[in-house]
Formats: C-alpha cells, sequence, structure tokens
C-alpha cells in the first residue's frame, strides 16, 4: 500500500487520480478536489472534500489522518509530517484545515502532537514553522502537545508556533513572531508574542470566500 500511494501520489491532477487515491482504505478524496504531484508515505486516513487544492511538491509523510474542508488549500513545497515515537496520543500525527482556509507555500509543520486550523484562517507568506514537540528538561523526555488556530486568523512569514499553542479566533499574526497560548485575540507581535491591540475588524473576518485576491499596492493601507 505505501508504494501504491507513493506512485498515485506523484501523478498529475486528475479525476482519475482521485478516484485511485480514494480505492486506498481509509483514503476519501472528492472528484472535485484537486492534487497536483506530491509524495504521499504512510498516511493511514485522508478525507478532502469538495473544492480542496494541493499544490505540487508538498510532502505529507507520517501521518495518522487528514482533513481539508471545503475550498481549503495548501500551495507548494510544504513540508507536514509526524515522528511516529511520539504520536501515541489522542488526536496525534493529524492535520486538520478547515473549509476556506489556507496554508500557503514553504511552511513547515510538525504534526506529532496534532495541528488543528479553523475556518477562513490563512497561513500565508513563508517559513513559518509549527513545532508540536520538545524536550522537556525536567524529566528528560520528549514530549508532544497540540497546536490550534482559530477561525478567521493570519499569520504570516517566518512565525514560530510552538508545542501546545492556541491561537483565538479573529488573530493577526505580524512576521517573525513567536506564538504560545493565548489569552485573548487580536494583533499579535514580537518575539514574546505579545497583543498589541486587541477587537480587530475588518474585511478579512466577514469574508465568505476564503481566497484573497491580488490588489494593486496603489489602492493604500492593506487594513483599510
Amino acid at each position: 500500500m505505501r508504494l501504491t500511494l507513493l506512485l498515485v501520489g506523484a501523478l498529475p491532477s486528475s479525476r482519475v487520480k482521485n478516484r485511485l487515491l480514494s480505492l486506498h482504505r481509509g483514503i476519501d478524496v472528492s472528484k472535485y478536489a484537486r492534487v497536483a504531484p506530491i509524495i504521499l508515505s504512510g498516511i493511514r486516513e485522508m478525507r478532502l472534500d469538495a473544492g480542496v487544492t494541493i499544490g505540487p511538491f508538498n510532502v505529507l509523510r507520517n501521518l495518522k489522518r487528514v482533513e481539508m474542508g471545503s475550498n481549503s488549500s495548501v500551495g507548494q513545497w510544504n513540508w507536514i509530517s509526524a515522528a511516529p515515537e511520539l504520536s501515541t496520543g489522542v488526536g496525534s500525527a493529524t492535520l486538520s484545515l478547515g473549509r476556506e482556509s489556507a496554508l500557503t507555500s514553504r511552511h513547515y509543520i510538525d504534526a506529532s502532537g496534532g495541528v488543528v486550523i479553523g475556518k477562513y484562517s490563512t497561513i500565508a507568506g513563508v517559513r513559518t514553522t509549527f513545532i508540536t514537540h520538545g524536550i522537556a528538561w525536567g524529566t528528560a523526555e520528549q514530549r508532544a502537545r497540540p497546536i490550534s488556530v482559530g477561525d478567521y486568523c493570519l499569520i504570516g512569514s517566518n512565525c514560530s508556533i510552538v508545542p501546545g499553542a492556541v491561537v483565538p479566533d479573529r488573530t493577526v499574526v505580524g512576521m517573525g513572531t513567536t506564538v504560545d497560548r493565548m489569552d485573548q485575540s487580536g494583533l499579535v507581535l514580537g518575539s514574546r508574542g505579545t497583543v498589541v491591540k486587541a477587537d480587530l475588524s475588518g474585511r478579512y473576518f466577514s469574508r465568505l470566500i476564503g481566497y484573497i485576491s491580488a490588489v494593486s499596492s496603489e489602492r493604500g493601507d492593506s487594513n483599510d
């Protein structure tokens, strides 16, 4: 099964590919999903709803379950994996991406402890890192803890999302920010993940279509 899944994953996007993927036990891919050539290795369960898009050259490895809601997307050159020896708890080694949400390109996700990203959220830019495990120096053991990102969140480039992090709904995380467990939503900046502005408002938080179109920079402030 591992070899056939690897081979089918490398095929170009097509409805035939979706049917072939769905022949594998535990995998259900909508005929309206688009899955470019990717590496699938050690995937036990996967559900891709209608409108899902996965771009080329992504790696999905050693995951118990992958769930992508309708019209969610993954860009290209992302690495999403789990360490089997750390993936023993409930919800471990899973990636869940809510409907209309997006993981753009060139990010790294360690899903050993499980990663859940809510609806209409965007992991934007490049090189953001999700790490769900680390060494507890008190016990000299490696431990995995889940990461949760809420609905209508926006996470910029080069952020570090640490084990056990919780990002509340309607939170914007600025570039280069380190994020731990948060008790308040808002605009978060800096190496300590400080909320510098609460109660954010804007079209981003009420949109019904996840995709963010490109506009000319001449239109002014991007927060208008």
